[in-house]
């Protein structure tokens, strides 16, 4: 049966609980990703992890969690090329980067797993990275220099935004002019954009008026929990060009265009800004699904195919969905017993 929706569908509870992915918080999207991971670990014969309630201390199966032992052998990068890149980006981590090693190695619904996955082949292959990027942002990339991932240039430090905000991933390059600028990528996945709302803070105020993007600089919208986060990387990515560390940048946001709550809030800071154009705002957003297409276009189809499958991909989703409604029994995944990871 074909599925030309533009959402995802509504799925039932019993559906999801058949899969060990049901949980009560979970947005539409969400829902449907973990039920699609969940999926995906089924077909690779990965048996389900656990997680710990912190309320009773008693753990469950959850089947977008890996076992400690699957974890540990790196299956959530699809590659096993990559998983000593892995190891080596968690050894040399920048001093107070955030990285929460149990979610990257263990969570197959971690954007950060994600982003190394996307970014790593990327990091290896400069010349790939040039192709692909400068195809996306070519006012901005004529050459990528290097790539780091959970980069910050100063985290804390007065001059930038005196807090530990940082980016999934830095591209450093130069424009096709030969001028100095970077890409400040945020990779989403299934997750809803929220938060806290940012409380007074007079280095945010200087900088969001000094950016010389926003309609109201001084407004709430900026600052409340579904955009902050969008506004405090812009603010460093100000800080960063007024400091004179680039001539030239932007800040890039990737998620699945099947995320709505993503969408949203994306939709609703780009209402924030001046200019539509990112060569004026300092600001894009891009459907992950054009970024993966146009890796695959630069000559990593190897990389962008499996990628594309597992996070992109809701086929396997729709097609549980269709043998659920259809009153079918749905051919489980051949559990292995989970271990206590």
């Amino acid at each position: 049966m074909r599925h030309d929706q533009p959402f995802v569908p509504l799925l039932p509870e019993a559906l999801l609980r058949r899969h060990r992915c049901h949980e009560a918080t979970d947005t539409r999207f969400r829902a449907a990703a973990r039920l699609a991971q969940s999926l995906w670990r089924e077909s690779q014969g990965l048996p389900c992890g656990r997680v710990t309630n912190p309320d009773t201390g008693r753990r469950r199966p959850l089947g977008s969690r890996l076992t400690a032992t699957a974890a540990k052998a790196g299956a959530n990068f699809l590659d096993p090329s990559l998983v000593p890149l892995v190891r080596r980006e968690l050894a040399w981590r920048e001093p107070g980067a955030v990285i929460e090693e149990r979610r990257l190695w263990g969570n197959l619904l971690s954007s950060q797993a994600l982003a190394f996955s996307l970014f790593l082949p990327l990091k290896r292959d400069l010349a790939l990275a040039t192709k692909l990027l400068g195809g996306l942002f070519p006012d901005l990339v004529g050459i990528v220099t290097e790539i780091l991932l959970e980069h910050s240039p100063g985290r804390g430090h007065p001059a930038l935004t005196a807090d530990r905000t940082a980016f999934d991933v830095l591209v450093r390059c130069t424009t096709p002019t030969g001028r100095r600028a970077f890409l400040a990528i945020e990779v989403k996945y299934s997750e809803a954009p929220g938060g806290t709302a940012a409380s007074p803070y007079p280095p945010y105020d200087d900088l969001s008026r000094a950016a010389g993007v926003y309609r109201d600089p001084d407004g709430p919208a900026l600052r409340s929990g579904t955009l902050g986060q969008f506004w405090r990387q812009q603010l460093l990515a100000t800080a960063m060009l007024r400091q004179g560390l680039y001539d030239a940048g932007r800040v890039v946001v990737l998620a699945p265009a099947p995320n709505a709550d993503a969408w949203r809030a994306l939709e609703g800071y780009a209402d924030q800004l001046k200019s539509p154009e990112p060569a004026v705002s300092g600001f894009e957003a891009l459907p992950l699904e054009a970024f993966v297409l146009a890796l695959a276009k630069a000559g990593a189809d190897a990389v962008a195919e499996p990628i594309a499958r597992r996070y992109l991909d809701l086929s396997p989703v729709y097609a549980a969905l269709d043998r659920h409604l259809e009153g079918g029994t749905p051919p489980e995944g051949k559990e292995t017993p989970a271990d206590a990871g």
